[in-house]
């Protein structure tokens, strides 16, 4: 018996083994109401199983299929640990997370869903402040009562000097962050009086991490230099009991708490 190459005499086994076994089932749905009918549809499952297993079986060898039931048993493992963490999905890179249609991406339809709570943790988040849409969703947002945190680094800080040394010289990163600064400032202008509210801060230490919150779900960006945001692994998170996302909250409150509210309006 040759494992990579059944015969064509195996082969005709198993599909007599299977078509009979399809035959059966069939019988069993055109004579339900039969007593027997039961006996039929146990049988030709069984023959279909069988012929499966014994295709399985020969086609891999019996150390090559424990060995892929090993895996399989592994991958579901590994599934089930994340969704008990409160893992959804993930992309390899955060330019890969998906845009929904041609207008709007998944980062503001993921902001626009949030309720009670949207927050930007980030260096400087450049893509939220000079888009339309997103100061479309703020505005939308506080008026129903959503409270929105900006954290943005520093641009004066050590921190963003050195990413902008090593991102090659010439301020970029700090000239970003001001602009971002200025664009979530003015958010934070425009919707002064409504139920919701915007409050911006700034912080100063070595950035690590992402993190996007819409209520009880959360798109995390680990930063990994010399790589740029987009170009890192980044995950969606929902709340679960036991699972990591009051982690990052309490990741986020921590800076928030030692960071300081812009002195003044900056261009």
């Amino acid at each position: 018996m040759d494992p990579e190459n059944p015969s064509i005499k195996d082969m005709l086994l198993y599909g007599v083994f299977a078509i009979s076994g399809v035959a059966l089932v069939l019988v069993y749905f055109a004579f339900r109401e039969t007593g027997w009918a039961e006996v039929s549809l146990n049988v030709g499952a069984t023959l279909i199983s069988t012929a499966v297993l014994a295709f399985i079986y020969q086609r891999f060898g019996s150390k090559e299929l424990l060995h892929q039931i090993a895996e399989m048993r592994r991958s579901l493992v590994i599934a089930q640990r994340g969704l008990d963490l409160g893992l959804r999905d993930m992309w390899r890179e955060r330019r890969h997370v998906p845009r929904l249609n041609t207008q709007h991406n998944m980062w503001n339809s993921f902001s626009k869903a949030g309720r009670s709570e949207v927050w930007l943790l980030g260096i400087a988040e450049f893509g939220f402040a000079t888009d339309p849409d997103f100061a479309e969703i703020v505005s939308e947002g506080t008026a129903q009562g959503c409270c929105f945190r900006f954290l943005l680094l520093d641009p004066t800080s050590v921190a963003a000097s050195e990413i902008d040394v090593k991102e090659g010289g010439g301020q970029q990163v700090q000239g970003r962050i001001r602009r971002a600064l200025y664009s979530f400032l003015g958010m934070q202008k425009n919707n002064v009086g409504k139920r919701g509210s915007v409050e911006v801060r700034l912080y100063s230490d070595t950035p690590r991490v992402s993190i996007v919150r819409s209520d009880n779900e959360l798109l995390v960006t680990p930063y990994m230099p010399p790589l740029r945001g987009e170009d890192c692994f980044t995950f969606h998170v929902q709340e679960v009991s036991k699972g990591v996302f009051n982690q990052y909250l309490r990741h986020f409150e921590n800076i928030w708490e030692n960071a300081q509210k812009p002195p003044v309006l900056v261009e």
